[in-house]
């Protein structure tokens, strides 16, 4: 989550510990909190009972168990595990722990087509949860903010669907554009590509280039399409190409469709955004001819929207811009739990930008 977030939502919800490193939990970066907070947040109201767990990685339990730290009587749990965790969430459900996960195990409402886009790891880890895929709610809280709050069981999107369906779905819910001939264009930082080592990743590799990847079967490919496919009440089969970019974090796409009224201008089409995200602080709807950067977007948890129609052929241009790191994933997380918790949305990520 990173400690600027973590201090903002230590001052929510109370007894909260930073801590500042992977390998050591016992270093601490602030004393007046009780609880631990790695990628996320510990809450254990003064006791090693906990009340609401969140971390961002795969270590957690091994943490509780070793800490004796009862994960499976916490009230929320922010989770992003591997798939051999499977019978961990299982049992947090059923002692009713509501979970908001960070992998991509329950954006599919099938199981069968998450082991058909995840093959290999289809391979690796037998899955037999079909009724938590499809019990699970798709956490994007901009578009399905009243099903969040009541759900136990939320699957956070990726940065990829996240840039492309909140400029999208005012378009595709209300049948402005049509369904067909969509084209998404979108740039990463190395970030989205995680921490691992990669060949490809390499300053002397990405430095100073630009580079598409994972054209036609990008695994986002099929996420978004079933999400822009629920929204539209229509099937949709949809272009995305991803591209990495020399920068750290940051994300920009470029979105195209065909208006179904070719006589809508720009401001028309703005008009459309700003109407439908009216109650959404952190989204953005940028005047006409004002394009967004990813500098301006750096370190929030706010997406910035522009539009243009091209009034020669009747297409309309969207673009959005977020960081990776935090709408991406991590901040649109906490908006998920807040949701849950029945507080504001964006409580703990009043963020600001430092730009320039």
């Amino acid at each position: 989550v990173g400690l600027a977030i973590a201090n903002e939502i230590a001052d929510v919800f109370d007894s909260v510990l930073v801590v500042e490193k992977e390998a050591d939990f016992g270093q601490h970066v602030s004393s007046r909190h009780s609880g631990v907070i790695h990628s996320g947040i510990y809450y254990d109201n003064n006791s090693l009972k906990a009340n609401l767990c969140v971390e961002g990685n795969r270590l957690l339990y091994n943490f509780c168990e070793k800490n004796n730290v009862d994960y499976l009587n916490c009230g929320k749990l922010i989770v992003g595990h591997d798939e051999n965790d499977l019978d961990k969430l299982v049992m947090l459900k059923e002692k009713g722990v509501k979970v908001i996960d960070l992998s991509a195990d329950y954006r599919y409402k099938s199981l069968d087509q998450w082991k058909n886009i995840y093959s290999n790891e289809a391979k690796k880890y037998k899955r037999d949860d079909d009724d938590l895929c499809k019990e699970a709610v798709y956490g994007l809280p901009e578009i399905n903010f009243n099903d969040i709050s009541k759900a136990r069981l939320i699957a956070c999107p990726g940065c990829y669907p996240t840039s492309a369906l909140i400029p999208l779905s005012p378009f595709l819910s209300q049948g402005i554009i049509d369904n067909e001939g969509i084209v998404i264009d979108s740039k990463s930082g190395t970030s989205g590509g995680g921490r691992e080592p990669h060949q490809k990743l390499l300053f002397s590799e990405c430095g100073d280039g630009l580079s598409a990847y994972g054209l036609i079967n990008h695994r986002h490919t099929s996420e978004i399409e079933q999400i822009a496919s629920f929204i539209s009440g229509n099937d949709i089969e949809l272009l995305f190409t991803p591209h990495l970019i020399p920068m750290a974090r940051g994300m920009h796409s470029t979105i195209y469709g065909r208006l179904r009224d070719p006589g809508l201008t720009s401001s028309d089409c703005r008009i459309i955004l700003e109407n439908y995200y009216r109650n959404h602080s952190h989204i953005r709807v940028l005047p006409v001819d004002i394009y967004p950067s990813t500098k301006w977007v750096k370190n929030t948890n706010e997406i910035h929207l522009s539009v243009k129609v091209d009034t020669r052929n009747g297409r309309v241009i969207i673009l959005s811009v977020i960081d990776n790191l935090i709408k991406g994933q991590t901040g649109q997380a906490i908006q998920n739990l807040n949701l849950i918790s029945g507080l504001p949305i964006n409580n703990g990520l009043e963020m600001i930008n430092h730009y320039p």
